[in-house]
């Protein structure tokens, strides 16, 4: 009983200090736009700076420094299963770049592809 009354009185200690210091102004700004449903973000090894955002609906846009591409790096959405309007699981799911990106351009990516006749 003593170690809980005790563990408790430090996790109070805690909670007031870090509530006496003021918490930190954050601001956010928008990236890109005009997407439906982003589902990642990532980065290429190779020193550009570049960041993809990928949508589920299948378009890869590119980030740069400077902003969003007007064109998307790739766009699988032609290639997707329909995706229902209220919810849906299906669609694009995410992009990984090979450890050689930087020389040889290859990606991968992981989508919920059309049925294709047996």
């Amino acid at each position: 009983m003593l170690f809980r009354t005790i563990a408790l009185a430090a996790v109070i200690a805690v909670a007031a200090s870090a509530r006496a210091e003021p918490l930190p102004k954050v601001e956010l700004s928008p990236v890109v736009e005009g997407l439906d449903a982003p589902i990642f973000l990532v980065a290429p090894d190779d020193g550009t700076g570049r960041r993809f955002v990928g949508d589920q609906t299948g378009k890869i846009i590119p980030l740069t420094p400077a902003g969003a591409a007007s064109q998307p790096f790739l766009d699988l959405s032609d290639r997707l299963t329909p995706l229902l309007q209220a919810f849906d699981e299906r669609g694009l799911w995410s992009l990984a770049f090979h450890p050689s990106f930087a020389g040889n351009g290859r990606v991968f990516v992981t989508y919920s592809a059309q049925r294709r006749d047996a």
